[in-house]
Protein backbone atom coordinates (compact mmCIF):
# COMPACT_ATOMS: atom_id res chain seq x y z
CA UNK A 1 0.00 0.00 0.00
CA UNK A 2 1.77 3.06 -0.86
CA UNK A 3 1.39 6.12 1.79
CA UNK A 4 -0.39 9.20 -0.08
CA UNK A 5 2.50 12.25 -1.35
CA UNK A 6 4.86 9.08 -1.14
CA UNK A 7 6.81 8.39 -4.25
CA UNK A 8 8.00 5.03 -4.75
CA UNK A 9 11.41 4.37 -6.36
CA UNK A 10 11.46 2.63 -9.73
CA UNK A 11 12.87 -1.05 -8.98
CA UNK A 12 14.39 -0.74 -12.77
CA UNK A 13 17.15 2.05 -12.08
CA UNK A 14 20.20 1.91 -10.07
CA UNK A 15 21.34 3.74 -7.15
CA UNK A 16 24.20 5.88 -7.72
CA UNK A 17 26.65 3.59 -5.32
CA UNK A 18 25.70 0.31 -7.15
CA UNK A 19 26.00 2.17 -10.77
CA UNK A 20 29.43 2.94 -9.44
CA UNK A 21 30.38 -0.46 -8.68
CA UNK A 22 29.11 -2.17 -11.32
CA UNK A 23 30.75 0.16 -13.66
CA UNK A 24 34.11 0.39 -11.93
CA UNK A 25 33.78 -4.02 -11.95
CA UNK A 26 33.33 -4.17 -15.85
CA UNK A 27 35.82 -1.42 -16.89
CA UNK A 28 38.26 -4.00 -14.62
CA UNK A 29 36.52 -7.09 -16.88
CA UNK A 30 37.18 -4.79 -20.36
CA UNK A 31 40.87 -4.15 -19.06
CA UNK A 32 41.56 -7.60 -18.85
CA UNK A 33 40.30 -8.20 -22.25
CA UNK A 34 42.22 -5.79 -23.35
CA UNK A 35 45.77 -7.17 -21.92
CA UNK A 36 44.72 -10.26 -23.39
CA UNK A 37 44.56 -8.92 -26.89
CA UNK A 38 47.48 -7.23 -25.99
CA UNK A 39 49.51 -10.50 -25.17
CA UNK A 40 48.04 -12.11 -28.79
CA UNK A 41 49.19 -9.16 -30.49
CA UNK A 42 52.57 -9.77 -28.64
CA UNK A 43 52.66 -13.46 -29.08
CA UNK A 44 51.98 -13.29 -32.34
CA UNK A 45 54.74 -10.41 -33.39
CA UNK A 46 57.11 -10.47 -30.62
CA UNK A 47 58.87 -7.57 -32.25
CA UNK A 48 56.05 -4.94 -31.80
CA UNK A 49 56.65 -5.20 -28.05
CA UNK A 50 59.87 -3.15 -28.61
CA UNK A 51 57.87 0.31 -29.78
CA UNK A 52 56.66 2.66 -27.61
CA UNK A 53 53.39 3.80 -26.24
CA UNK A 54 52.75 6.68 -28.31
CA UNK A 55 53.78 4.88 -32.10
CA UNK A 56 50.34 3.45 -33.25
CA UNK A 57 51.62 -0.28 -34.20
CA UNK A 58 52.49 -0.75 -30.47
CA UNK A 59 50.59 -4.10 -28.89
CA UNK A 60 48.84 -1.75 -26.61
CA UNK A 61 46.87 0.56 -28.95
CA UNK A 62 45.93 -2.94 -31.40
CA UNK A 63 44.64 -4.33 -28.74
CA UNK A 64 42.32 -1.22 -28.06
CA UNK A 65 41.31 -1.69 -31.76
CA UNK A 66 40.33 -5.38 -31.10
CA UNK A 67 38.84 -4.53 -27.57
CA UNK A 68 36.64 -1.70 -29.60
CA UNK A 69 35.40 -4.53 -32.11
CA UNK A 70 34.36 -6.75 -28.44
CA UNK A 71 32.21 -3.52 -27.46
CA UNK A 72 30.74 -2.93 -30.92
CA UNK A 73 29.60 -6.61 -30.51
CA UNK A 74 28.31 -6.71 -27.53
CA UNK A 75 26.43 -3.16 -27.94
CA UNK A 76 25.34 -4.49 -31.48
CA UNK A 77 23.98 -7.56 -29.16
CA UNK A 78 21.78 -5.74 -27.20
CA UNK A 79 20.65 -3.22 -29.90
CA UNK A 80 18.92 -5.51 -32.97
CA UNK A 81 17.02 -7.51 -30.41
CA UNK A 82 15.52 -4.73 -28.57
CA UNK A 83 14.97 -3.00 -31.77
CA UNK A 84 13.11 -5.89 -33.47
CA UNK A 85 10.70 -6.19 -30.60
CA UNK A 86 10.21 -2.46 -30.34
CA UNK A 87 9.69 -2.64 -34.44
CA UNK A 88 7.46 -5.27 -33.88
CA UNK A 89 5.36 -4.18 -31.51
CA UNK A 90 4.62 -0.83 -33.59
CA UNK A 91 3.58 -2.44 -36.59
CA UNK A 92 7.19 -2.19 -37.94
CA UNK A 93 7.03 1.42 -38.24
CA UNK A 94 10.30 3.02 -37.98
CA UNK A 95 8.86 6.12 -35.57
CA UNK A 96 8.91 3.66 -33.06
CA UNK A 97 12.85 4.25 -32.51
CA UNK A 98 12.00 7.88 -32.42
CA UNK A 99 10.64 10.47 -29.91
CA UNK A 100 8.18 11.68 -32.60
CA UNK A 101 5.86 14.80 -32.00
CA UNK A 102 2.76 12.95 -32.88
CA UNK A 103 2.88 10.56 -29.38
CA UNK A 104 3.76 12.10 -25.91
CA UNK A 105 7.02 12.31 -24.80
CA UNK A 106 8.10 9.43 -23.19
CA UNK A 107 10.25 9.10 -19.73
CA UNK A 108 11.56 6.31 -18.01
CA UNK A 109 14.06 3.31 -17.57
CA UNK A 110 16.32 1.69 -20.30
CA UNK A 111 14.39 -0.17 -22.32
CA UNK A 112 13.63 -4.05 -21.09
CA UNK A 113 16.59 -6.23 -21.33
CA UNK A 114 18.95 -3.39 -22.33
CA UNK A 115 20.35 -2.28 -18.47
CA UNK A 116 23.51 -4.23 -18.66
CA UNK A 117 24.82 -3.50 -21.50
CA UNK A 118 24.74 0.56 -20.49
CA UNK A 119 26.67 -0.90 -17.61
CA UNK A 120 28.86 -2.18 -19.77
CA UNK A 121 29.25 0.48 -22.44
CA UNK A 122 30.19 2.93 -19.29
CA UNK A 123 32.69 0.69 -18.06
CA UNK A 124 34.13 0.33 -21.76
CA UNK A 125 34.31 4.07 -21.87
CA UNK A 126 35.67 4.72 -18.57
CA UNK A 127 38.59 1.72 -19.46
CA UNK A 128 39.12 3.29 -23.06
CA UNK A 129 38.87 6.64 -21.37
CA UNK A 130 42.05 5.68 -19.25
CA UNK A 131 43.67 4.73 -22.03
CA UNK A 132 43.42 8.02 -23.64
CA UNK A 133 44.35 9.86 -20.85
CA UNK A 134 47.56 7.59 -20.69
CA UNK A 135 48.37 8.27 -24.44
CA UNK A 136 47.76 11.76 -23.84
CA UNK A 137 50.53 11.99 -21.04
CA UNK A 138 53.09 9.91 -23.24
CA UNK A 139 52.50 13.11 -26.13
CA UNK A 140 49.51 11.84 -28.38
CA UNK A 141 47.83 15.24 -28.53
CA UNK A 142 45.12 14.11 -31.02
CA UNK A 143 43.42 11.53 -28.07
CA UNK A 144 41.81 14.65 -26.63
CA UNK A 145 38.94 14.73 -28.94
CA UNK A 146 38.49 10.28 -28.16
CA UNK A 147 39.13 11.21 -24.27
CA UNK A 148 36.22 13.77 -24.45
CA UNK A 149 33.71 11.83 -26.29
CA UNK A 150 34.53 8.80 -24.53
CA UNK A 151 34.14 10.53 -20.95
CA UNK A 152 31.01 12.13 -22.43
CA UNK A 153 29.64 8.55 -23.30
CA UNK A 154 30.47 7.54 -19.94
CA UNK A 155 28.61 9.58 -18.14
CA UNK A 156 25.37 9.09 -20.44
CA UNK A 157 25.56 6.01 -20.08
CA UNK A 158 26.06 5.29 -16.22
CA UNK A 159 22.99 7.93 -16.07
CA UNK A 160 20.98 5.98 -18.09
CA UNK A 161 20.45 3.35 -15.23
CA UNK A 162 19.86 5.70 -12.77
CA UNK A 163 18.02 8.95 -13.98
CA UNK A 164 14.77 8.34 -15.88
CA UNK A 165 15.05 10.19 -19.60
CA UNK A 166 13.68 9.55 -23.05
CA UNK A 167 14.10 5.82 -23.66
CA UNK A 168 14.41 6.23 -27.97
CA UNK A 169 17.22 8.74 -26.93
CA UNK A 170 19.04 6.32 -24.70
CA UNK A 171 18.75 3.18 -26.62
CA UNK A 172 20.50 5.50 -29.51
CA UNK A 173 23.41 5.12 -27.02
CA UNK A 174 23.89 1.85 -27.46
CA UNK A 175 24.86 2.68 -32.03
CA UNK A 176 27.38 5.48 -30.89
CA UNK A 177 30.41 2.86 -30.36
CA UNK A 178 29.74 0.66 -33.27
CA UNK A 179 31.63 2.87 -36.39
CA UNK A 180 34.55 2.33 -33.65
CA UNK A 181 35.97 -0.66 -34.87
CA UNK A 182 35.96 0.76 -38.86
CA UNK A 183 37.61 3.75 -37.82
CA UNK A 184 40.58 1.63 -35.80
CA UNK A 185 41.05 -0.24 -39.25
CA UNK A 186 42.04 3.11 -40.80
CA UNK A 187 43.98 4.25 -38.39
CA UNK A 188 45.54 0.60 -38.46
CA UNK A 189 46.33 0.92 -42.02
CA UNK A 190 47.69 4.19 -41.75
CA UNK A 191 49.90 3.36 -38.99
CA UNK A 192 51.38 0.64 -40.84
CA UNK A 193 51.67 2.74 -43.97
CA UNK A 194 49.59 0.34 -46.16
CA UNK A 195 47.22 3.73 -47.89
CA UNK A 196 47.71 2.11 -51.17
CA UNK A 197 46.51 -1.50 -50.25
CA UNK A 198 42.72 -1.25 -51.62
CA UNK A 199 41.02 -2.16 -48.01
CA UNK A 200 42.44 1.13 -47.07
CA UNK A 201 39.89 2.81 -49.32
CA UNK A 202 37.03 0.27 -48.01
CA UNK A 203 37.97 1.07 -44.27
CA UNK A 204 37.58 4.61 -44.81
CA UNK A 205 34.50 4.60 -47.11
CA UNK A 206 32.96 2.50 -44.11
CA UNK A 207 34.45 4.71 -41.41
CA UNK A 208 32.75 7.66 -42.75
CA UNK A 209 29.59 6.17 -43.29
CA UNK A 210 28.74 4.69 -39.93
CA UNK A 211 29.73 7.90 -38.33
CA UNK A 212 27.50 10.15 -40.59
CA UNK A 213 24.25 6.93 -40.04
CA UNK A 214 24.81 5.69 -36.23
CA UNK A 215 26.60 8.87 -34.82
CA UNK A 216 24.92 12.02 -36.77
CA UNK A 217 21.48 10.24 -38.08
CA UNK A 218 20.23 8.19 -36.00
CA UNK A 219 21.29 9.73 -32.73
CA UNK A 220 20.44 13.25 -34.23
CA UNK A 221 17.25 12.41 -35.16
CA UNK A 222 16.17 11.30 -31.84
CA UNK A 223 18.60 14.43 -30.15
CA UNK A 224 16.20 16.33 -32.25
CA UNK A 225 12.86 14.81 -31.98
CA UNK A 226 13.32 15.26 -27.93
CA UNK A 227 14.67 18.78 -27.77
CA UNK A 228 11.36 19.97 -30.35
CA UNK A 229 9.14 18.12 -28.32
CA UNK A 230 6.21 19.94 -26.98
CA UNK A 231 6.51 18.47 -23.95
CA UNK A 232 10.21 18.62 -23.83
CA UNK A 233 10.31 21.85 -20.85
CA UNK A 234 7.58 19.99 -18.96
CA UNK A 235 9.43 16.64 -19.13
CA UNK A 236 12.83 17.37 -19.82
CA UNK A 237 14.44 20.64 -18.86
CA UNK A 238 12.29 21.55 -16.10
CA UNK A 239 13.94 18.36 -14.28
CA UNK A 240 18.07 19.30 -13.12
CA UNK A 241 19.21 15.56 -13.71
CA UNK A 242 17.48 15.35 -17.06
CA UNK A 243 18.33 18.83 -18.47
CA UNK A 244 22.13 17.78 -17.43
CA UNK A 245 21.90 14.35 -19.38
CA UNK A 246 20.42 16.52 -22.46
CA UNK A 247 23.32 18.95 -22.14
CA UNK A 248 25.83 16.16 -22.44
CA UNK A 249 24.05 14.50 -25.47
CA UNK A 250 24.04 18.09 -27.32
CA UNK A 251 27.97 18.35 -26.07
CA UNK A 252 28.70 15.02 -27.31
CA UNK A 253 26.45 15.41 -30.40
CA UNK A 254 28.71 18.21 -31.07
CA UNK A 255 32.26 16.47 -30.76
CA UNK A 256 30.90 13.87 -33.45
CA UNK A 257 29.95 16.33 -36.08
CA UNK A 258 33.63 17.97 -35.56
CA UNK A 259 35.16 14.69 -35.83
CA UNK A 260 32.95 13.84 -38.66
CA UNK A 261 34.43 16.81 -40.91
CA UNK A 262 37.77 16.33 -39.83
CA UNK A 263 37.32 12.47 -41.30
CA UNK A 264 35.94 13.61 -44.42
CA UNK A 265 38.79 16.29 -44.68
CA UNK A 266 41.59 13.41 -43.74
CA UNK A 267 39.92 10.80 -46.74
CA UNK A 268 39.62 13.69 -49.11
CA UNK A 269 43.28 14.46 -48.74
CA UNK A 270 43.91 10.63 -49.09
CA UNK A 271 42.30 10.07 -52.14
CA UNK A 272 43.97 13.21 -53.36
CA UNK A 273 47.41 11.98 -52.64
CA UNK A 274 46.35 8.11 -54.00
CA UNK A 275 46.10 10.16 -57.52
CA UNK A 276 48.81 11.82 -57.36
CA UNK A 277 50.35 8.50 -57.13
CA UNK A 278 52.06 5.84 -54.58
CA UNK A 279 55.08 7.55 -54.26
CA UNK A 280 53.17 9.75 -51.20
CA UNK A 281 52.96 6.42 -49.31
CA UNK A 282 56.78 6.10 -48.73
CA UNK A 283 56.32 8.58 -45.74
CA UNK A 284 53.56 7.85 -43.36
CA UNK A 285 51.66 11.30 -42.43
CA UNK A 286 51.88 11.01 -38.75
CA UNK A 287 54.64 9.57 -36.50
CA UNK A 288 52.61 8.91 -33.41
CA UNK A 289 49.07 7.51 -35.15
CA UNK A 290 46.88 9.04 -36.76
CA UNK A 291 44.39 9.98 -34.32
CA UNK A 292 41.32 8.63 -35.52
CA UNK A 293 40.23 6.04 -34.01
CA UNK A 294 37.27 8.12 -32.07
Amino acid sequence: MQLPGVTTPDVRLLSAWATFTAVLALAALWRLVHNCFQLGVLARSPKLGRLKLYDGKSPRVLAGHFTSVANAVVCVAAYLPAAHERLAADGWSPGALLPLWSRPLAVGPPLLGTGTFYLSLAGYCLHASLLAVERYASGVTTERMALVQRALLFLLAASTCMVDCVPELTFAFLLLEVPSPFVALWQALQDFQLRSDPLFGVASFISVLSILQCRLVIFGLCLACAICHGEVRQKLTGDGQRFLMLSCCLALFTTYWIHFTRLCRELHRDWQETNKGPARDVVPRRSQGSGLQV
